[in-house]
């Protein structure tokens, strides 16, 4: 064979020859590590340059022998904020792209990696402290030949209350010369509220307890734990139903819920947004793991939003004095 046609047929096979055949073989990730994590690093300046890196952040990157799981999050604390942005960044990217957001980030994950698609995913989450639910959630992998999407999305009840100076009896802080009010005596006063609602009340063998998670100017989060029927009045009719089976119903004998409430000034005064998610369970709370307590949106979804209309009014009558 001449060297031409020699070379001619190497270019040949080259051209024909699988990707795959000259890959070198995947084995162990874990042998890796340091390889991925230093590609990490480089998914996260991708994400900069891209302009993804003002909502979207690396957080942390698990390898095991056969899959790597890349962990976004956001620079924002309550989930409103992370739905907004994210629906945001989605809505911004895809109006001129022919790839969704999650296919995009999912792609350049899977070429920084060098691995095979079937062996990584991305994940993101409002929240990484093991003490906290997530209730916002996006998985990004690839299954029978596309990347699919597993999403868990917030179903808290949300309630806005706005309210007028000349309503508000809360007094201005000194400090605000503009004539605007304090947050501070805002959530001070709601906080005062809630202790004295949910201290007083009559559980068996226990006492409710109520503990503050995070207060700034903006934002009041708070947790009230082994309640008992605070919101499933009587267990709705599912208790009779399970006794008229012989049945015991003591699945619900603890709730538990969380609020969030945000501040933002308006022209007119200020107005705030609840956030309140329930969940209810059988164990004491401090000895209950993360899935001892479910959702009450999934069995109590109406007696939740009751609960909600009620707090939301109550709390405008401690504002206003009404």
């Amino acid at each position: 064979m001449t060297p031409i046609r020699y070379f001619v047929s190497l270019t040949f096979i080259l051209l024909i020859t699988p990707l795959s055949t000259w890959s070198q073989p995947e084995g162990d990730f874990t042998k890796d590590l340091s390889y991925f994590q230093a590609q990490a690093q480089v998914y996260q300046d991708w994400l900069d340059r891209s302009g993804f890196g003002a909502i979207l952040e690396v957080h942390d990157l698990e390898v095991k022998p056969q899959e790597v799981a890349l962990y976004l999050r956001t620079p924002f604390q309550d989930v409103d904020s992370i739905m907004n942005a994210w629906n945001l960044l989605k809505e911004t990217y895809e109006a001129d792209a022919a790839l969704s957001l999650e296919e995009h980030l999912f792609y350049k994950m899977i070429h920084l990696m060098e691995i095979d698609q079937t062996k990584g995913n991305v994940q993101l989450y409002n929240t990484y402290d093991l003490n906290q639910e997530p209730v916002f959630f996006r998985g990004i992998y690839f299954e029978n030949d596309q990347v699919k999407v597993a999403e868990d999305n917030p179903r808290s009840k949300i309630r806005d209350i706005a309210f007028d100076k000349e309503d508000i009896r809360i007094p201005r802080a000194k400090e605000n010369i503009n004539g605007s009010y304090n947050s501070n005596a805002v959530f001070d006063l709601i906080y005062r509220y809630a202790e004295a609602k949910y201290q007083n009340r009559d559980c068996p063998d226990r006492k409710p307890v109520i503990e503050k998670l995070e207060k700034n100017k903006r934002v009041l989060r708070f947790e009230v734990y082994n309640l008992c029927q605070e919101v499933i009045q009587g267990q709705g009719f599912i208790c009779p139903m399970l006794r008229k089976m012989g049945l015991n119903c003591n699945f619900a004998k603890r709730e538990l819920l969380r609020f969030t409430i945000t501040y933002t000034e308006t022209p007119s005064g200020f107005q705030l947004q609840l956030i309140l998610d329930g969940k209810f369970g059988s164990a004491l709370f401090e000895k209950a793991s993360r899935r001892g307590y479910i959702s009450m949106e999934e069995d109590f979804d109406d007696e939740l939003d009751r609960y909600a209309d009620i707090f939301v009014q109550e709390l405008g009558e401690q504002i206003t004095g009404n």
